[in-house]
């Protein structure tokens, strides 16, 4: 299961718009009435005053709350670690002595195509996304699973050395090198 660290994403005063960032919230919202979740003006109120507003009880209005925050701390975002990378990761953290931490995996900027890929050994924090891969604690954060969403992470090894590689249908480019790519 993946989930973020820090289970209260949404409260009764962040707006529609503000929610509607999360995987699964516009649905949920749907089926609560808030039908014009489109509207430009709509994305401006708070989701405690729109469910009241719609006639909901304050009981009702928590039961909203706690089904969005489940869908935005549950996420579908399909990044995974091949059996190489499984293996490699297993035996890199209990050489290190560092098994109580996990790969975190980093879109940032940089590079001549614009992305680079940022991977290292780390403990989870209060807003990561962890995804747990066969025992392999995959951590990233929501600003790069939206980039990283559909990719796997491969252990390659050939004639120039050994690397960890990601593996994204998103990347509208890559640059000569192959060390940094474009989205």
């Amino acid at each position: 299961m993946e989930t973020l660290q820090n289970k209260q994403l949404i409260t009764s005063e962040t707006t529609v718009g503000q929610a509607m960032q999360f995987p699964g919230v516009v649905e949920i919202l749907t089926e609560a009435g808030f039908h014009c979740v489109g509207c430009h003006a709509n994305v401006f109120e708070p989701i405690g005053e729109g469910a009241l507003g719609h006639g909901m009880t304050e009981n009702q209005v928590q039961s909203l709350l706690e089904k969005l925050n489940k869908a935005a701390t549950t996420l579908k975002a399909d990044l995974s670690l091949t059996e190489n990378a499984i293996k490699r990761v297993k035996a890199l953290l209990q050489q290190q002595n560092r098994t109580d931490e996990g790969v975190r995996v980093k879109v940032v900027a940089g590079g001549c195509s614009g992305f680079k890929y940022d991977l290292n050994f780390d403990k989870p924090g209060l807003n990561d996304i962890v995804i747990d891969n066969q025992g392999v604690k995959i951590i990233t954060d929501q600003e790069s699973i939206n980039h990283l969403k559909g990719s796997k992470i491969e252990f390659v090894e050939g004639l120039h050395g050994s690397k960890f590689e990601v593996i994204n249908p998103n990347e509208a480019s890559k640059c000569g090198c192959g060390s940094s790519v474009g989205f």
